[in-house]
C-alpha cells in the first residue's frame, strides 16, 4: 500500500513539473475586488466593508519562474524570518536559504536516502536556531541548523506532508500515523503528544492516504493547531495542550461542485478548494484556490481567496491574491507565498 502512495504521488508531482514548464497562459477572471465581492457573497462576515480591519497585501519580491532559476527551478513551500527565506526545491532535492536581495546563504541537500538527501523533499518550518524539513518518502523530518544548513537529526513520522514551528515544539501532519498531530520537542526529537485520532471518517482518510497525504495542512502558534485539507472544506482547530477540539471553521461557499457560477469577474467557477492555512496575530486563514471552466475544469483560476475567521470559527472576510498560489506562511507583517505547479514562484507579500 504504501509503494502505491509513492508512485501515485511521484506521477503527480511530475505532472506539477510539466505545469511549471508551460506557466500559466490565462487572464481570465482578475478582477481583484469582483472576486472579493464575490467571495463575500455568500456568508455575512463580521469585518466586511470595515476599513480598520482591511489588509491590502503588496508584492514587494519574487523569486523563480523565468527570471531567476539560478536560485530555486520548483519551490514546493517556503518560509520567511526576517529578510531570509527558506524554500524547498522538488526538483532539486533541496532546501536553499537566501536574502531577499537574492544572495544565497546555503544550500543542503541531494537525492538519496542518507542523512542531508531527501527523497520527496516537502514542506519546511523555520525555528529560532532549526529548519524543520519533510523528508515524505523516507519516512521522517530533517532538522538542520538554520544558519549553516547542517544536518541535525530526524524524527521519525511516516509520510509527514506538513511541519510547523513554536518556541521549541515542532508539529507534524501525517494521515499515515495514528494521529493526524503529532507534537515533538525541537531541541531532541522527543515526542510530546498527538491529536487529531478518529477526526475525520476511513473514507475521508483513504482519498488523502491514496493521493500520497496531498495538501493536509496545518498551522501552529503554541497554543493552538490549525488542520486542513484540500479533500475537506473546513478546517479544525485543536488545543495544543489538551488535543481537544476547540472550533470548526467553516462556511457557506458562493458555489457548489457540479453547479458553474458566473462570479462577476469574467470567471465561472465550478468549485472551491482548500490549498493551506494559517494562524497570524489570532485569526485564522484559510486559502481557497478556485477552478474556472473558461480556463479548464482541471486547471485552477489565476486567483487566490484568503478568507479570515476569529479563533470562535466566525467568518470575518475575505482577501483575494491575483496569483495562484499552492503555500503561506507569515512571518511579523510579511506574507510568503508559493506557486508550485503553474509559474513555480515564491512570492513575498507586505501584508499590512
Amino acid at each position: 500500500m504504501y509503494s502505491k502512495i509513492l508512485l501515485i504521488s511521484y506521477l503527480l508531482l511530475l505532472v506539477g513539473i510539466a505545469g511549471c514548464i508551460g506557466g500559466s497562459n490565462s487572464e481570465i477572471g482578475n478582477d481583484t475586488e469582483k472576486w472579493k465581492a464575490w467571495a463575500e457573497s455568500s456568508s455575512e462576515g463580521l469585518w466586511e466593508n470595515d476599513e480598520n480591519k482591511a489588509v491590502n497585501p503588496a508584492e514587494v519580491y519574487s523569486f523563480g519562474g523565468e527570471s531567476t532559476t539560478d536560485i530555486i527551478y520548483e519551490p514546493l513551500d517556503a518560509d520567511i524570518a526576517g529578510d531570509t527565506l527558506f524554500v524547498t526545491d522538488w526538483a532539486l532535492h533541496q532546501v536553499v536559504c537566501f536574502k531577499t536581495d537574492g544572495t544565497i546563504l546555503w544550500r543542503c541537500g541531494e537525492h538519496g536516502e542518507g542523512p542531508g538527501h531527501f527523497s520527496d523533499i516537502g514542506n519546511i518550518a523555520v525555528g529560532e536556531d532549526v529548519v524543520a524539513v519533510c523528508n515524505r518518502s523516507l519516512g521522517r523530518v530533517d532538522i538542520l541548523d538554520r544558519f549553516s544548513g547542517e544536518w541535525k537529526y530526524s524524527i521519525p513520522v511516516a509520510w509527514p506532508y506538513d511541519v510547523d514551528i513554536s518556541g521549541d515544539t515542532l508539529a507534524v501532519a501525517s494521515v499515515v500515523e495514528s494521529d493526524l498531530i503529532s507534537l515533538f520537542s525541537i531541541s531532541n526529537g522527543e515526542f510530546l503528544s498527538g491529536m487529531g485520532a478518529g477526526f475525520w471518517d476511513d473514507n475521508a482518510i483513504g482519498r488523502l492516504a491514496i493521493h500520497g497525504n496531498a495538501n493536509l495542512n496545518i498551522a501552529f502558534d503554541g497554543e493552538l493547531v490549525l488542520l486542513s485539507s484540500y479533500f475537506q472544506k473546513s478546517a479544525a482547530v485543536f488545543s495544543a495542550s489538551s488535543g481537544e477540539l476547540v472550533a470548526m471553521i467553516d462556511r457557506d461557499m458562493p458555489v457548489q461542485k457540479g453547479h458553474p457560477h458566473d462570479n462577476g469577474a469574467g470567471a465561472t467557477v465550478v468549485s472551491v478548494y482548500v490549498v493551506d492555512c494559517g494562524i497570524k496575530d489570532d485569526i485564522v486563514y484559510m486559502v481557497l484556490g478556485s477552478y474556472d471552466e473558461n480556463v479548464g475544469e482541471k486547471e485552477p483560476s489565476d486567483i487566490t481567496i484568503m478568507d479570515r475567521y476569529n479563533l470562535d470559527g466566525a467568518y470575518l472576510d475575505s482577501i483575494v491574491l491575483p496569483q495562484r498560489i499552492d503555500a503561506i506562511d507569515f512571518s511579523e507583517d510579511m506574507l510568503v507565498a508559493t506557486d508550485t505547479y503553474y509559474d513555480c514562484v515564491v512570492l513575498v507579500y507586505s501584508f499590512i
